[in-house]
């Protein structure tokens, strides 16, 4: 009984002083030419997006100290006078942030501070990044890019449509060489430093962000599968896998999530409402041209379809109801309107994955998802075969 006790004890014992995490303290300075006394504060997001400041500091002849105490490496910022945020990594070692205001100006002529941070494998990972980065976006082909948004913002003023279009297509096209060559340098990073907070943090916060505009479902789950082992205390790894997940339960075949919203004359409708009905999902807002684009396709095959039982359910992204409703006015949609309240605007998008405007799924009647984002054309291939 004596041994059995003593074996207890030592297991306890074991056992916390393995799991008990210790706060370390991590020190930074930093010098910024070209300002004086304005407030430096460091801060960091939760889990929910809320801003946390940590410490702060006013600048005594451009300089400053900082001591903080974390649990783990994590991403976080300065902000200078809530004019300058420069994102960096609160980790090991002696963090520096070099800054001169005088160094650099943006395409407006404002000053810019051209920041350099000091110190850390996860800052020095960052800023080699950010370099990356930088020469993509300021690459010949971004170069040429911006030429043509010149020329279409030109060309708009003399409404000559056959060269929009042609114009539309070009900077499309270089759009989306320039974005998958930003996307495959993060996928990169991260594959190649899973145990860097850094990775997650630019695979959530970068870019086109961890989304499927970005990245395969394929991607996803590879990367974050190899970061599993190293970074699971981590907020940006949480959600990035929080993502994965919510892309899965939205998957052909799985039930639709439940809502209830409010109306244009201010009573509240469940996508329950709608059983027996074959219905699309529609998110868009008022001033959202592609999303208005769709109305008269969308018109001519609720006129077709509607007594067959399709329905229509048109959510609004954007809270703001007096613009909607004027917006119901002049489009006179025929079909179930809705709009989300400020305070659950974000779950719903989170909740259905809504990245762009619009985003649409077609749900059957009895709440299964049939398929998402689809086009006039295979949408109509869908009524012809589920309706006729």
């Amino acid at each position: 009984m004596k041994n059995t006790s003593l074996y207890y004890v030592i297991f306890i014992l074991l056992f916390f002083g393995l799991n008990c995490s210790k706060k370390e303290e991590y020190h930074i300075n930093g010098n910024i030419k070209g300002l004086e006394s304005e407030v430096v504060m460091l801060a960091t997001y939760n889990g929910y997006g809320d801003e946390i400041v940590l410490d702060s500091a006013i600048l005594d002849g451009g300089s400053f100290k900082m001591s903080v105490e974390i649990l783990h490496p994590q991403s976080a910022f300065f902000l200078i006078d809530t004019s300058y945020m420069i994102p960096f990594f609160l980790e090991e070692g002696e963090i520096e942030l070099k800054a001169d205001i005088h160094k650099s100006r943006d395409y407006m002529g404002h000053a810019m501070l051209a920041p350099e941070i000091l110190g850390g494998v996860n800052n020095s990972i960052y800023q080699d990044y950010l370099k990356s980065y930088h020469e993509i976006t300021n690459s010949t082909e971004a170069k040429a890019l911006d030429s043509l948004y010149r020329n279409y913002i030109s060309i708009l003023q003399t409404n000559d449509i056959d060269n929009l279009i042609h114009l539309e297509d070009k900077i499309d096209e270089l759009q989306h060489s320039i974005s998958k060559k930003c996307n495959a340098l993060r996928f990169e990073i991260a594959m190649n430093n899973p145990d860097k907070v850094v990775s997650s943090h630019i695979l959530l916060n970068e870019s086109l962000g961890f989304t499927n505009e970005a990245f395969s479902l394929s991607q996803m789950k590879t990367v974050v599968q190899k970061m599993k082992p190293y970074l699971g205390f981590n907020e940006d790894f949480i959600m990035c896998n929080k993502k994965i997940e919510t892309i899965e339960n939205l998957s052909i075949g799985k039930i639709a999530p439940e809502f209830s919203l409010e109306n244009e004359v201010g009573e509240n409708i469940a996508l329950s409402d709608y059983r027996e009905k074959l219905v699309l999902l529609n998110f868009w807002a008022y001033w959202c041209g592609p999303c208005i684009d769709q109305f008269p396709g969308y018109k001519s095959l609720y006129k077709k379809y509607n007594d067959r039982g399709f329905e229509i359910i048109n959510v609004s992204e954007d809270p703001d109801k007096i613009p909607w409703k004027r917006a119901l006015i002049e489009h006179q949609l025929p079909w179930s309107q809705a709009i989300v309240e400020k305070n659950v605007a974000f779950e719903i998008s989170e909740t259905y994955n809504v990245e762009l405007l619009p985003t649409n799924y077609l749900i059957d009647q009895e709440g299964i998802i049939l398929g998402n984002n689809l086009t006039l054309e295979e949408l109509e291939v869908q009524l012809k075969k589920l309706l006729n």
